[in-house]
């Protein structure tokens, strides 16, 4: 029964994002409006709802409808835009190769857009949602990244918005302050955030607040120069899961997908992204101080007097080093039918500094010492997929991710990867396959990350390698006549939904370096499930093909698998 709340309201809001409104309300011409209409109900229509982004090495074939929200506009796309009851803003290199039309809201930026048609604004005055609703003059409004306020003073922007996800560490992660941008082909980006960890103290406790700054500068359209500075609390393995359904986990199901760890300190990187791209490399240079991260005791909907899953132990103290990250992305289309090739790798290598667990105390063992890891060390991450469409409405996914070091050494826990839940093997518990880094608990007596609480005695393993393949089928379902629309009717008399339905299976392997025995490994770990998919919210059951427990394990997604 816990999870039926959380399933009703993300079908509700998804019921609601996929409905296409009869543009004759807003009060524009009646044959502009049929034409709109046509456009935003056809399937091959993209369809956004709510806060979107179109990034600067993105290419979005065919029409675009984007509603509700604010859309910010840095690729390109091949087709017509229509945006209404929301705000747009078009970044220096954005295209639109045919019409944009815009309805109840505003557009900035236009000067800056390549357009290859007519530009229509239909403003104040026209649309039917609530106009309060956008993001306009100091009105809020919230967004899939939570409460989004804003005031125009010019350049300018006070930003209120939701950090990494909601977590068992800091809550609700609330990040406030002010935004600069300029113009021109070379802007220049500055932002300065305050950090209100909700679950750590009132908002007067400075101490245990953080804080995160960027300043950037774009030199021409390819190349980006910049600094930042934070005090965060950072996710390890962020990739499995999206934030928004890390969020609710924890926030509905007292279910944190994820561990984490504290980093402070500063970064200069150089960001390379040409426009109308799919390149995206990203080189940075860190000096920070690392530590492990105590669980507190958020606010949950169910389970809260249950006890949290307790953090790992992660090695503290000064780190210099150096990261590099690529991006290639030439899929054709987002979601669950696409084509193409999406490579991401990304390479770290500690260059200075000194990491050490604290010493932990395991009950009826003798009194453990802390461990030194140094910065000698390269670590990775290697993620290639490839989409290929089989047939009327198919597609078939395959997707291999390795990551850790290439070297016979032990990595610091917070370089570590773990195996098992949703996001990597879903027949298996979360976390589960760890090379035995949860074997061990015990408590520190000193460190930053809180003198006498439990921890566990590491993360994950220090190499893995994660095959998953998935087909991915579905059917329409259509009924009505499209065309058949009258002007007492409140609905069109025209139904279409999409509904999809997936098989997958998924291989892993973890090692782990031992000083004396080399390396060992978990053995092979098999899943296979299934799952039905609605627009992206999707249910999904699994099962174990390897080890004694057999057991059917359902889960939910918010999205694709990958």
């Amino acid at each position: 029964m816990r999870v039926l709340l959380p399933l009703a309201l993300v079908f509700v809001a998804e019921s609601v994002s996929a409905q296409v409104p009869q543009l004759r309300r807003s009060g524009i011409p009646p044959d502009v409006a049929d034409r709109l209409e046509a456009i935003a109900s056809d399937s091959r229509t993209h369809r956004l709802h709510g806060n979107a982004e179109i990034g600067p090495a993105e290419i979005l074939e065919g029409d675009v409808y984007a509603s509700g929200g604010f859309l910010r506009v840095a690729g390109m796309i091949r087709g017509q835009l229509i945006v209404v009851d929301g705000d747009v803003v078009f970044e220096p290199g954005a295209e639109v190769t045919s019409d944009v039309t815009i309805v109840g809201g505003t557009a900035t930026g236009t000067e800056s857009v390549r357009l290859g048609g007519t530009f229509t604004e239909y403003g104040e005055g026209f649309g039917w949602l609530a106009q309060a609703n956008r993001i306009h003059e100091g009105r809020s409004r919230w967004t899939d990244r939570g409460w989004d306020v804003r005031r125009d003073l010019g350049h300018v922007d006070l930003d209120v918005r939701v950090g990494q996800n909601y977590n068992r560490v800091e809550g609700l992660p609330l990040q406030f302050g002010p935004t600069l941008r300029t113009g021109g082909d070379s802007p220049t980006r500055i932002e300065a955030f305050a950090i209100w960890r909700t679950a750590v103290g009132s908002l007067g406790q400075t101490e245990r607040m953080g804080y995160l700054a960027r300043a950037e500068q774009f030199v021409g359209p390819h190349l980006r120069v910049g600094v930042s500075a934070r005090s965060i609390v950072q996710a390890l393995d962020p990739w499995g899961v999206s934030d928004l359904e890390a969020s609710l986990a924890a926030a509905f199901l007292h279910e944190d997908q994820r561990d984490y760890f504290e980093r402070e300190g500063w970064s200069a990187y150089l960001r390379v992204t040409p426009r109308h791209s799919p390149l995206d490399v990203i080189v940075e240079y860190r000096d920070e101080r690392q530590r492990t991260a105590s669980v507190r005791d958020p606010w949950t909907l169910f389970n809260g007097e249950d006890y949290w899953r307790l953090q790992p132990l992660v090695a503290e103290g000064r780190l210099r080093s150096l990261d590099a990250s690529v991006e290639v992305d030439l899929r054709d289309g987002r979601g669950f039918i696409g084509e193409g090739w999406y490579l991401r790798a990304q390479v770290e290598r500690g260059l200075d500094g000194e990491l050490a667990t604290p010493a932990l105390t395991v009950p009826g063992a003798p009194a453990g010492a802390f461990r030194s890891y140094g910065s000698d060390f390269t670590t990775g991450l290697l993620d290639v997929r490839r989409y290929e469409p089989v047939g009327y409405h198919g597609s078939l996914a395959l997707r291999v991710v390795g990551g850790g070091t290439p070297e016979d050494m032990n990595l610091a826990p917070q370089f570590q990867h773990a195996l098992g839940g949703a996001g990597t093997l879903p027949g298996y518990d979360l976390l589960s396959a760890d090379c035995g880094a949860r074997s061990m608990v015990g408590t520190i007596a000193t460190g930053v990350g809180g003198a006498g609480q439990s921890f566990y005695g590491g993360y994950g393993c220090d190499r893995f390698g994660l095959f998953q393949a998935e087909y991915r089928g579905g059917f329409d379902i259509r009924f009505g006549d499209r065309n058949d629309r009258r002007r007492d009717e409140r609905w069109p008399r025209h139904v279409h939904a999409n509904i999809d339905w997936t098989v997958f299976f998924d291989a892993a392997k973890g090692w782990r370096f031992d000083d004396t025995n080399g390396w060992l490994d978990t053995g092979m770990l098999y899943d296979a499930g299934a799952g039905v998919i609605l627009g992206d919210f999707g249910v999904y059951g699994a099962v174990p093909l390897t080890g004694d427990e057999r057991r059917l394990r359902l889960f939910i997604r918010l999205g694709p698998r990958f």
